[in-house]
C-alpha cells in the first residue's frame, strides 16, 4: 500500500523522533497539527488509524512553564488593581468552566482536514475575540430585540453595513485563554494541565453528506469514525473598553457562554460554560495578592496552585500533627508555603488561638505569618 510523504525529508525525522518520545516538552501543539503529519497512506482504513494515533500523540502535549507565567502576566495586566491599588485600566475578567468539551477551529486543519484554534506562539488553545463578539452580538440580537439602539453601541455596525467609516462599538472582546492546570484528572478532584483530549465524531450516511443530498441516506451505509481535537478545562474571559458599559456586557457574555455556547457543535453539548472551580477563584486571588505586594518575590505558580487546592479543615493536619513532614517535603519552599495559606485563610487560622489539639499546633507554627 502506497503512502504520500507530506513532510520534507529533513524535518520528517525530527517530527517522528518528538511524536515517539514519551515526553512532550517543548513541542508546539499548532506546528504539529498543522504542518507534522508525516505521511497519508492510500488505503482508507489505515490512514484513519494513522490520524487518531498522530492525534492522540498531539493530546499527550502539556501547557508549559513558560505558558502558566504568559498567562498569569496576562492575568494581572488585565486585573483592575495595579501594585498601587488604584483603578487603572478598564477591563472585566471573567473565568468559566467548560461543563464538556469545546470544539473551535475545525475548519484550520490542513492536511488532516479537521484543526483547533491553537495560538502561534505559545501552542496552547484559545478562543480569539471576535468568535466571542460574534456569539455575544448574536445573543442580543434574539434576546434583545427591543433595544438594539442601546446594545449596538457595545458592538459596532455590522459587517455587512459596508459603510466608509465604521464603527468598531465601545466594547473590545479579547482572545479567550486557556487557564492552566484546568483540565480534568482521571483522578476525582484533580486537575491536569494537558488541554487537548481526542474526541471522536462518527458520520453515519458520508455519502449523503458528499453529495449533499442526491444521495439517499439509509441505514445499510457504514459509519464512519473520524478523530477530532478538543479542549476541555477552563477559560478566561477579558472585556475592556468603556467601564460603564462593561458590566452589563459581562453579563450578556456569561449568558452567551451558558445558554447558547460557543464553537463547532453546540447542539450536541459541546461549547457551553460553567461557574469556575473554586480552586481557580482561589488561585487567581493569590496570585493577584502577590502583585499586590512588591515588598516579597512572586511565589511560583505551581505553589500557588498546590495552596489554591487546601481545604481548611487540612490545615491542622498539615501544620500541626505533619509539621515536621511538611518542612522536610517543602524544604525552601516552606516558608512561602506558610505565607500564601496565611494570605487565604488567615481570618480562620487566627480564630484558632484559643483551640486545643492540632488546631493550636497549627496556630503557633503560623502565627508569624498572619498579617
Amino acid at each position: 500500500m502506497s503512502s504520500v510523504q507530506l513532510v520534507p525529508q529533513r524535518l520528517f525525522n525530527i517530527y517522528e523522533m518528538h511524536l515517539k518520545s514519551r515526553t512532550s516538552n517543548g513541542l508546539h501543539s499548532g506546528l504539529l497539527l498543522d504542518k507534522g503529519y508525516p505521511a497519508s497512506s492510500t488505503g482508507v482504513n489505515t490512514d484513519k488509524e494513522a490520524k487518531a494515533r498522530f492525534i492522540k500523540s498531539i493530546c499527550g502535549i502539556k501547557a508549559s512553564e513558560l505558558y502558566t507565567k504568559e498567562f498569569n502576566q496576562w492575568l494581572r495586566l488585565t486585573s483592575k488593581k495595579s501594585n498601587s491599588g488604584k483603578h487603572t485600566n478598564n477591563f472585566e475578567q471573567l473565568p468559566l468552566t467548560l461543563s464538556n468539551r469545546l470544539l473551535i477551529g475545525l475548519n484550520g486543519g490542513g492536511a488532516l482536514e479537521t484543526g483547533c484554534m491553537i495560538n502561534h506562539h505559545n501552542g496552547m488553545p484559545y478562543i480569539p475575540g471576535s468568535s466571542i463578539k460574534g456569539a455575544v452580538r448574536n445573543f442580543a440580537s434574539r434576546n434583545l430585540k427591543d433595544h438594539e439602539s442601546v446594545w449596538v453601541q457595545f458592538f459596532g455596525n455590522k459587517p455587512e453595513d459596508d459603510l466608509e467609516d465604521p464603527f468598531a462599538g465601545l466594547i473590545t472582546f479579547h482572545d479567550a485563554w486557556w487557564i492552566p492546570n484546568s483540565a480534568p484528572s482521571e483522578n476525582a478532584g484533580n486537575f491536569s494541565n494537558f488541554p487537548f483530549i481526542q474526541d471522536i465524531v462518527t458520520t453515519h450516511h458520508a455519502e449523503y453528506y458528499s453529495k449533499e443530498g442526491k444521495s439517499l441516506a439509509t441505514d445499510f451505509d457504514d459509519p464512519i469514525p473520524n478523530s477530532l481535537i478538543s479542549v476541555h478545562g477552563s477559560f478566561l474571559f477579558v472585556i475592556g473598553g468603556n467601564e460603564n458599559y462593561l458590566g452589563v456586557v459581562k453579563q450578556m457574555l456569561e449568558k452567551t457562554l451558558k445558554e447558547n455556547g460557543i464553537g463547532a457543535k453546540s447542539t450536541a453539548g459541546y461549547g457551553y460554560f460553567d461557574e469556575a472551580d473554586e480552586s481557580i477563584t482561589k488561585q487567581f486571588s493569590i496570585l493577584l495578592s502577590d502583585t499586590e505586594n512588591t515588598n516579597t518575590t512572586p511565589h511560583s505558580s505551581e505553589l500557588i496552585r498546590e495552596v489554591s487546592e487546601i481545604k481548611l479543615s487540612k490545615i491542622p493536619d498539615i501544620f500541626g500533627r505533619n509539621r515536621n513532614k511538611t518542612k522536610n517535603e517543602k524544604g525552601k519552599d516552606y516558608r512561602s508555603l506558610c505565607l500564601l495559606v496565611c494570605k487565604h485563610f488567615g481570618d480562620e487560622i487566627a480564630n484558632w488561638a484559643t483551640e486545643s489539639g492540632n488546631k493550636a499546633k497549627a496556630y503557633k507554627e503560623l502565627k508569624e505569618f498572619l498579617e
